[in-house]
């Protein structure tokens, strides 16, 4: 009766899109009335994003199991809509296709936003749901009525060109956007179906207007250095080219910027005497609360994440097949050595592959340090940076450039845990949050600690260096511009130390534009969007130039490169000093012990490609309990991270 009334009475099928739609946006504002004030608020929008949900409805006309498909696509937006929410309560941005996409890097990190029990019930709850719907589509009876595959088509591809006009006509009205500023308030806005929607479809970078040979060249001339080449470098207070360390700092801000918030002591002094030492500034960045690399994608390529489709991470969707020119790429030809450090696992976000693309010669992740400490949610503490940062700059003879990423003051906050708080604060209506904080104040104290020790370290190394700090994103707790003493939830700071005297001056930057910030204070004038950035950042056209130089580089023909070779992927070696086996032998005890020179905790002993539990003894010997290697058995070791991902193969050794 159920199938017969959905297929002859279609007004059962928008009273369910409508249902639906209105479930998936309780879920997303986390409220009922939240939900009705939408839809009483916003009415063409609510029956918009209905509309997009009725076309996947339409699905069921096609199939003799109707019962089986609707609930299939009732589960599945409820999924979604139950997703982001539980998304949402731990992160100000909201789910996303991109989240889908890199649901292997979330999933490494999800106990350290949920208890043990959280994530059983979790996966109960996974389980159970998949084995319903198993059932329901084993069980649900076929339609025995002759079906009408033609009508159904017709009005499936009926609703699909309907959507198609429907949306050209909202935007074109300024109903609907094609870009999203504010990816969490866009949520908000125009609903969840078309938010999502959208950042399904939209990727990429669209085609700009006139884009073609000419309109790059004229940009050329600004592009070329002083000296007419295209690139080009000048040290212009004369000397050696300077060590540059730039450190992302994880969620790192001021706290004294909350109003209305009081703190025991300076949660961050060091941070502070440098920036009113040192040129400093605020920084806006392009995400809030979560989004780490998208501010990492800005900073090193000084390319911007706004022309990109709406929560894209180009990490995921273009650099992991496109070398890009980067800091490492322009810095090359001036004798530079670029090394990317970060102490959490190097596949996090495909960096391994990633830091290729942008020219790093080395990548030092958490398989390839001694992880020694971490924080109560299991984040490795910052401190542990400092030796890997010192280990690079002593590798080579030359100028070297460090990209630094922390992860200590990671989130999700817990308001219950067992450390004694460092610093205190009041002014906080919600005692949980408050405890949340003071746990987060106690972690960027802890960071501002390796603050200091880095520039006491600096201070005494004997090579001119500059160390840039930065944040990469406000903390999530979900924080108001009216919260802050600065009014933008999208703001950090910077500031660019130095041993070597180089004046101060202090500039309010958007990330994109720091690296170039950086290399001009330099003299350094080399590579295209750092001098583009130099010359037009004022100009009326700027960001339209601005998205026709990013699309070229990354999308177009690459005309701006002309007869210069564009970038290539580099030879991106794991770890700063290479793993290395030296010999194998078994000890009085019949264990076999393996030895070597920089094993970790993630190194593993390979027999005839097969991986053993291997225990490490110290970074020069590995063991394996009860184990010989026979005759013609070949031994290599591997580094390998916790889900089995080889990132380094150190050579072979044969008995």
């Amino acid at each position: 009766m159920f199938v017969g009334v959905f297929r002859n009475r279609y007004s059962l099928g928008i009273l369910m899109a409508l249902m639906i739609n209105f479930v998936v946006e309780a879920f997303s504002r986390h409220s009922i009335r939240a939900a009705l004030f939408f839809m009483w608020q916003s009415p063409a929008i609510f029956l918009y994003n209905a509309l997009l949900i009725l076309a996947t409805l339409c699905l069921v006309l096609l199939v003799k199991r109707k019962v089986a498909m609707l609930t299939f696509l009732t589960l599945f937006w409820g999924s979604l809509g139950a997703v982001n929410s539980l998304i949402l309560a731990h992160r100000v941005t909201p789910l996303t296709f991109q989240d889908i996409l890199v649901v292997f890097d979330i999933i490494t990190i999800v106990p350290r936003y949920f208890t043990i029990p959280q994530v059983t019930f979790l996966a109960v709850a996974v389980i159970t749901l998949l084995a319903g719907l198993f059932l329901v589509i084993k069980k649900a009876p076929l339609d025995t009525a002759r079906s009408n595959y033609r009508r159904g088509f017709s009005i499936l591809s009926a609703m699909a060109l309907s959507l198609v006009v429907l949306t050209q006509l909202a935007h074109g009205s300024g109903l609907l956007p094609r870009h999203f500023g504010n990816l969490a308030q866009a949520y908000q806005d125009y609903g969840f179906a078309y938010a999502f929607s959208t950042s399904i479809f939209s990727v990429g970078i669209p085609k700009p207007a006139g884009y073609g040979e000419a309109a790059v060249a004229s940009l050329g001339g600004p592009l070329e250095g002083e000296d007419g080449s295209f690139l080009e470098g000048v040290l212009e207070n004369g000397g050696e080219f300077p060590n540059i360390i730039m450190v992302q700092l994880e969620s790192f801000f001021d706290p004294e910027y909350l109003e209305g918030v009081e703190f025991s002591q300076d949660p961050i002094p060091n941070f502070r005497a440098l920036r009113d030492g040192f040129s400093s500034g605020f920084l806006t960045v392009p995400v809030v609360g979560a989004g780490t690399v998208n501010t990492e994608f800005e900073v090193l390529t000084g390319m911007s994440i706004q022309f990109f489709g709406p929560g894209e991470i180009p990490y995921k969707t273009v650099l992991g097949h496109t070398p890009v020119e980067s800091l490492p790429h322009n810095l090359r030809p001036l004798g530079y050595t670029s090394h990317a450090i970060h102490n959490n696992t190097g596949t996090f976000y495909n960096r391994h592959n990633v830091f290729s693309s942008m020219g790093f010669d080395t990548f030092t992740s958490s398989e390839f340090m001694d992880i020694g400490e971490v924080t109560e949610i299991g984040w490795p503490t910052d401190r542990l940076l400092v030796d890997p940062i010192f280990s690079a700059l002593n590798a080579t003879e030359g100028p070297d450039f460090l990209f630094v990423i922390s992860v200590q003051s990671h989130g999700d906050y817990p308001s219950s845990y067992e450390l004694e708080p460092t610093v205190r604060a009041t002014g906080f209506a919600d005692p949980n949050r408050q405890q949340a904080f003071e746990f987060y104040l106690s972690m960027i104290h802890e960071v501002d600690v390796f603050i200091g020790e880095l520039v006491g370290r600096s201070e005494e190394f004997p090579e001119d260096t500059v160390l840039v700090l930065y944040g990469d994103h406000l903390p999530t707790f979900y924080f108001q511009a009216s919260d802050l003493a600065n009014h933008d939830i999208y703001q950090t700071e910077f500031v660019m130390w130095n041993n070597f005297g180089l004046p101060n001056v202090d500039q309010d930057l958007y990330a994109y534009q720091l690296s170039s910030f950086i290399l001009r204070r330099l003299g350094i004038h080399h590579g295209t969007l750092p001098n583009f950035h130099r010359d037009y950042k004022d100009g009326p056209d700027y960001l339209e130039q601005f998205k026709l130089l990013q699309y070229d580089m990354l999308y177009g023909q690459r005309y701006l490169y002309g007869t210069h070779a564009p970038p290539t992927f580099s030879d991106l070696q794991m770890g700063i000093l290479p793993i290395t086996v030296s010999g194998v032998y078994n000890d009085r005890d019949g264990n076999l012990i393996v030895t070597g020179e920089n094993f970790t905790q993630a190194s593993r002993i390979f027999i005839d490609g097969h991986r053993y539990d291997t225990e490490f003894l110290s970074p020069a010997e590995l063991m394996l309990k009860d184990r010989e290697i026979g005759e013609g058995e070949t031994l290599v070791v591997k580094q390998v991270n916790a889900f089995g991902k080889v990132l380094s193969v150190a050579k072979e050794a044969n008995p």
